[in-house]
């Protein structure tokens, strides 16, 4: 079950990515404004957004995926640390939601997300624009 949410998590990071948004884009706009403008595009509906013209269209996409890429990264490095820690304390389901409230014992966390962080730079994906 794990292994298709990975792989679910990787093709949303590639179809993010394939768009190749500049890092810096949304730089120059307030915080506040970047979220409101991300709430009204969640709650359309895709037919609602083709209603659009394009000129107000693709900004409002551009509002919207630009900081999700940064969300799906970090669910991605997320989903990462489940999996190994699952898999090096032999963890099911269940006793792993327990045991996350005890992570922050686990030394080797760190260690962890910088050979993770390499697995994702070392991906065939255009360069992580954050």
């Amino acid at each position: 079950m794990r292994a298709n949410k990975l792989t679910a998590t990787l093709g949303k990071l590639d179809i993010v990515r394939s768009l190749r948004l500049p890092p810096d884009i949304l730089k120059p706009h307030h915080p506040e404004l970047i979220q409101r403008f991300r709430r009204r595009v969640a709650t359309e509906s895709v037919w609602e957004l083709r209603r659009h013209p394009e000129r107000i269209r693709l900004p409002l996409l551009v509002f919207y995926c630009a900081p999700r890429e940064a969300e799906i990264i970090d669910g991605l490095v997320e989903l990462l640390l489940e999996i190994t820690t699952a898999s090096r304390f032999g963890l099911n389901g269940g006793s792993l939601k327990r045991s996350s409230r005890n992570t922050a014992r686990y030394a080797e966390r760190p260690a962890f997300c910088s050979a993770s962080l390499k697995l994702l730079s070392a991906t065939p994906m255009a360069s992580c624009a954050r």
